[in-house]
């Protein structure tokens, strides 16, 4: 009874890699410089990801920094107001230095180093409506396997990603911060290194972004980790396919929002 399905997804997944193969441009001496520039920026950006944001270098000095400015400049009631909600301020600076590295990086070098709009890398609506079927395919099993681990200690250790909450309020800022975020990583991996490489590698460009992609992931739980080199690979197939993030990013956000949710209902 399971061969169907099985059958069904490795026929889905290899008609899109054979159509990819079709569609591939064809090598240019202008692609590999774009590929190199890529590769150069992605190093560059995943590196300094994990000394100044992953590290909580960046956000940790920002927690601590917030209050003291605060009552420097509005007083003991500022500063109060300021340590009340540290674990804010923490959580925002790390969402704001992943948009800086993962969007505001890779934007200024596609619109200024390579000369070439955001639309080649994704940022498009094309025809990625047609396919959010398949985008809903791949949320819910994801969903069903997010509620049963939300029950396990490792999960409830790691989630919500912000755990100091006050209120409607801070919660509610936090979650369009979070998914900003999401988006800065879909643009990154997903647009950025999966089609500036595309254009000089074709197809396997999915491969080469699902390295980095899951190594970011290192410092999350174990099956979070096994799943995001997953669904990075399905993701950049259908990303290529489409030529947008936006589906990723719908179901990215989608989840992370979930996670949150049922987090915080547990707790």
């Amino acid at each position: 009874m399971t061969r169907a399905p099985v059958a069904f997804v490795r026929g889905w997944l290899t008609e899109r890699w054979h159509g990819l193969e079709v569609a591939q441009p064809r090598p240019t001496p202008e692609a590999t410089r774009e590929a190199l520039v890529v590769i150069a920026t992605m190093c560059f950006v995943v590196t300094l990801m994990q000394y100044t944001i992953l590290s909580a270098r960046f956000p940790d000095a920002v927690m601590d920094e917030v209050p003291r400015l605060l009552g420097r400049f509005g007083g003991e009631r500022a500063a109060a107001w300021g340590t009340h909600y540290q674990g804010l301020w923490r959580n925002l600076a790390w969402a704001l230095g992943v948009i800086f590295f993962y969007l505001v990086v890779p934007a200024t070098v596609v619109t200024n180093l390579l000369g070439r709009p955001l639309s080649d890398y994704g940022l498009r609506v094309a025809d990625f409506r047609r396919h959010l079927p398949a985008y809903l395919l791949l949320f819910l099993p994801v969903a069903v396997g997010v509620v049963f681990a939300s029950g396990t200690a490792e999960f409830q250790r790691a989630y919500p990603f912000y755990k100091t909450a006050r209120g409607v309020a801070d919660v509610t800022v936090w979650e369009v911060a979070y998914a900003a975020q999401f988006f800065s990583v879909e643009l990154f991996f997903r647009g950025f290194v999966l089609f500036g490489l595309w254009r000089a590698i074709g197809p396997y460009a999915i491969l080469a972004a699902v390295v980095p992609y899951t190594m970011v992931h290192f410092h999350k739980p174990l099956l979070e980790t096994l799943g995001a080199s997953l669904a990075g690979g399905v993701l950049g197939l259908l990303a290529l396919s489409t030529g947008s993030i936006w589906g990723g990013v719908l179901l990215h956000v989608a989840i992370a929002w979930l996670m949150d949710a049922l987090a915080y209902a547990r707790g």
